[in-house]
């Protein structure tokens, strides 16, 4: 994987697309629901952008929270739930999904959270060149 793809400047890129499609991006609490590989060295992904959003903390970004399955998954809120009506659950209060298409899994969400109207307007998907390059 071309781990390089998740450089800050990446991240400078997709938060300014996302801000100039939010009104008042700094006025109340933002949701950045990210997915994609469980985070490791192989798969930084979504480390590297809560580590991003964590370093540029401005006075206009302190209301920004990232989300993860795992994390709602660990607090059991929804019990019983399956994953992924848990994860479309996270959505409907998400401001910003991004899918970082680097596994089975989170093509499995680019799917199922294309499905929903409601998603496309928020959703991002980050593909590394090795993922997109591929004849698939």
């Amino acid at each position: 994987m071309d781990v390089s793809i998740y450089s800050p400047d990446i991240f400078e890129v997709l938060v300014k697309c996302r801000r100039s499609q939010t009104v008042q991006w700094s006025r109340y609490p933002r949701f950045v629901f990210s997915c994609g590989a469980a985070p490791s060295p192989i798969h930084p992904a979504r480390t590297a952008l809560r580590r991003y959003i964590d370093q540029r903390r401005r006075s206009d970004d302190q209301n920004i929270y990232c989300l993860s399955a795992e994390g709602v998954v660990e607090s059991n809120v929804f019990g019983s739930t399956d994953l992924i009506t848990q994860e479309s659950m996270i959505v409907d209060v998400a401001d910003w999904l991004i899918i970082f298409a680097e596994s089975v899994g989170s093509y499995c969400e680019l799917g199922a959270f294309t499905a929903l109207p409601h998603a496309l307007e928020i959703t991002s998907v980050a593909v590394t060149k090795s993922e997109r390059e591929k004849s698939s």
